[in-house]
């Protein structure tokens, strides 16, 4: 199979091993990769990886059978979304389903209406808001840029200042957008107490949204164009007879 994995970390890295291992002579492409990739993969630096359209037609014009999308960045910026629109398989959500990593105040959002334990939280988009939020908390306080910052967009600090300096600096134009795909001026202030243990929160979070409850909430997929192939929105994690390979996996996308 020709394999697309988009990304460049250690990640990355880990699932084109993988790949590997499974000794089936797979032919695999990395964008951007990066030089310890390269030894495991063909490296395609020049391709976007946050460009919908320039994936979709990389991947059609070199006959890819499987994209594999690693980072959060390219699946907030819907390529997942644009390969199935043209039929080719993904491993990977897409942008509606995204918003769970790309948006700390959507995903607050969804854990209230699901019951799921969380630290309490107040989305704000002014300074006075995030002024009131903290105050209302009392420190330690935490504070979030709402989209992607590239593991750069929180604090938590006992510093009421720092806080709000830390707000300062993102409620003007939100995460910086060469580093994230989706940009938002809004904070989230909150307190880290939440409720219940991490595995019951796990196990909750899980069974309320499984397959069947958030279906109609993703993106279906759409065939009749080229290379018409379709993708299921349910993730596979293993197959009947065994662990799942790229090729049941496959299997299960088309």
């Amino acid at each position: 199979m020709k394999i697309l994995v988009l990304g460049s970390g250690a990640r990355e890295h880990a699932i084109i091993l993988a790949l590997v291992a499974e000794g089936a002579g797979h032919e695999i492409f990395a964008a951007p990769g990066n030089a310890g990739i390269a030894a495991d993969a063909t490296l395609v630096a020049d391709l976007d990886q946050n460009d919908p359209a320039a994936v979709t037609a990389f991947a059609n014009e070199q006959h890819i059978d499987l994209v594999v999308i690693g980072p959060e960045a390219p699946l907030v910026a819907g390529v997942a979304d644009a390969l199935r629109e043209r039929g080719i398989p993904v491993f990977g959500p897409g942008k509606a389903a995204a918003q769970m990593e790309g948006s700390k105040a959507f995903a607050k959002r969804i854990m209230d209406a699901a019951g799921v334990p969380t630290g309490r939280a107040a989305r704000a988009q002014t300074r006075d808001e995030v002024a009131a939020a903290i105050d209302e908390f009392g420190a330690p306080f935490v504070v979030k840029a709402d989209g992607l910052a590239a593991g750069k967009g929180v604090v938590v600090t006992s510093d009421r200042d720092a806080a709000l300096a830390h707000a300062d600096a993102y409620l003007p134009t939100g995460p910086n957008s060469s580093r994230a795909a989706a940009t938002s001026s809004r904070v989230c202030a909150r307190t880290e107490r939440p409720v219940g243990t991490p595995a019951a929160s796990m196990i909750r979070f899980a069974k309320a949204f499984e397959p069947s409850s958030c279906a109609a909430a993703l993106p279906g997929p759409k065939t009749g164009m080229p290379r018409s192939r379709s993708a299921s929105a349910t993730p596979a994690t293993s197959g009947a007879s065994g662990p799942m390979t790229t090729r049941s996996m496959c299997a299960r996308l088309a």
